[in-house]
């Protein structure tokens, strides 16, 4: 008797345990089945969300743990094993690191260590920043068991340092370690204007001078480099110039169409993205890079 009651009972969750897969969640206007473009933000439309045109060759660099007391980058020189990895962070697309730290200025900070689960208190230099951004790192979590190693006014002090280091920060960073790593001579000349632009398009002109001065040291054979940026009401423009042995036109075909390397094809596919032109100019005296993005697609 009791056994037919259990028996009837497990058959009754069975019963309720399937119509409740069955039945399809309302996520609202979240719900991953929706199809209706007017459910989605306006600024990015669901043709664009879906869209899986990535370059070939992208890739996408991830670190471990970012705890670093302070820069590290200067000692690559001396350290052919760090250098190498350095080399290969700067390779990628995009770089990501757990930052396990608070980074801030001893001498005039206003908040005090909480070791809310009895670890130990990591903290930073503020020249740390910097140097994530030299080392190519664009993206950084801090969710983590040291987020409040400081307070919230850690978490704060963290968040402004991390923001100040912009493009021409980490401009003037990247371009001074790939001197000292290259011997190539570069010419950096930056706006007066030190207010950002959009942290997006930060990162595509940061990607547009990297690319363009690895492709310098790699293939041009020039002594010098001179990197131009320029801000208007209106767009960003960077050129980026140097007196090598420039590119034959074939070449320049092949490269334009992603048959040799991914590099010019990856810079081109970002910097449409943002509604920007590409122009490559060469000749046997030297090659120019222009890129251009309008401040209003950002």
């Amino acid at each position: 008797m009791h056994a037919h009651r259990y028996g009837t009972a497990a058959a009754a969750l069975v019963l309720l345990a399937v119509a409740a897969v069955a039945e399809s969640p309302v996520y609202g206007p979240a719900d991953p089945v929706v199809k209706d473009s007017k459910s989605f933000d306006a600024k990015r439309p669901i043709a664009h969300e879906l869209q899986t045109d990535v370059p070939n060759g992208f890739t996408v660099g991830a670190v471990g743990d970012l705890i670093i007391s302070r820069p590290l980058s200067q000692y690559s020189e001396r350290l052919p094993g760090f250098k190498a990895v350095l080399e290969i962070l700067h390779a990628g697309d995009a770089l990501y690191g757990n930052l396990e730290t608070t980074i801030f200025d001893a001498r005039n900070f206003a908040g005090a260590p909480y070791s809310w689960d009895g670890d130990w208190t990591n903290s930073s230099m503020p020249a740390v920043a910097k140097d994530l951004r030299a080392m190519g790192f664009g993206i950084v979590s801090r969710a983590n068991n040291h987020s409040l190693d400081w307070g919230l006014e850690g978490m704060r002090e963290t968040s402004r340092l991390l923001d100040e280091a912009g493009l021409n920060s980490a401009l003037h960073w990247y371009v001074e370690g790939f001197s000292k790593r290259s011997g190539v001579v570069v010419d950096l000349e930056l706006p007066q204007d030190s207010s950002r632009i959009p942290r997006a398009l930060e990162l595509v002109v940061f990607r547009v001078v990297q690319e363009s001065l690895t492709n310098i040291h790699r293939h041009s054979g020039s002594p010098t480099a001179n990197i131009r940026l320029t801000r208007s009401t209106g767009e960003v423009r960077v050129e980026i110039t140097d007196r090598g042995t420039g590119i034959t036109p074939e070449r320049l075909r092949q490269m334009t169409a992603a048959q040799v390397g991914v590099g010019v094809r990856g810079m081109e596919e970002r910097i449409r993205q943002f509604g920007g032109t590409l122009q490559l100019h060469s000749t046997p005296q030297g090659t120019k890079v222009i890129a251009v993005v309008p401040l209003v697609a950002a």
